[in-house]
């Protein structure tokens, strides 16, 4: 799911929520010249992200211990003991460093791999002014109990950018709210891919 054809042997690939590193190893593979800067907030699985790549010996891996947002600064984070956690106001919370991935965005970006469990547009929607350095990416907008409806502002803010996309919704033993026949309501959950390419 975060395979593309890059045009140069050197590509530079941000890496929205890094977890343990299972993304950056494909890109790696595929790409042994790629510069890599992948985020990952908890610091518990930054950890395993840090040991996987000193196991690997990469080079041109930068890891920042941080979540993106908005803004530089703090906030509550809540872990989940599996595939990730995620900012959140509620308990069994801890503060973990922000950082606004516009900070990250002064050249052209080849490819832009999102995975941060529901604060998309938050992150999308500060980067609007310099998106265009992106080529091609793929978020996973996340459609969960309690957050806002965002997914017609995301494909909104792509299309005005010159971005064509398409909408996938991986599958349906990871994600069972996908499952026919359809139901929705206040405390569905689901998500989705949404892969865009710059194409002007």
């Amino acid at each position: 799911i975060y395979h593309f054809e890059a045009s140069r042997p050197d590509p530079i690939i941000l890496d929205a929520g890094g977890n343990m590193g299972i993304s950056l190893l494909y890109f790696k593979h595929t790409y042994p010249r790629a510069r890599v800067i992948s985020f990952e907030p908890d610091p518990a699985v930054f950890a395993i992200l840090q040991d996987n790549v000193n196991r690997n010996e990469f080079n041109g891996v930068q890891l920042v211990n941080a979540a993106l947002s908005a803004q530089t600064g703090t906030a509550n984070f809540s872990p989940d003991q599996s595939a990730g956690g995620h900012l959140s106001s509620g308990e069994g919370t801890f503060k973990v460093k922000t950082v606004p991935l516009s900070d990250y965005l002064n050249e052209p970006v080849d490819f832009l791999k999102m995975n941060i469990e529901g604060v998309e547009w938050e992150v999308i929607s500060n980067i609007e002014n310099s998106i265009r350095h992106v080529r091609e990416m793929v978020i996973e907008y996340h459609h969960l109990p309690g957050l806002r409806r965002t997914l017609h502002l995301i494909l909104e803010l792509l299309h005005r950018h010159g971005f064509e996309y398409m909408i996938n919704d991986f599958d349906s033993e990871t994600n069972s709210g996908v499952k026919t026949p359809f139901h929705i309501d206040q405390n569905s959950s689901y998500f989705l891919l949404v892969y865009a390419k710059r194409i002007d």
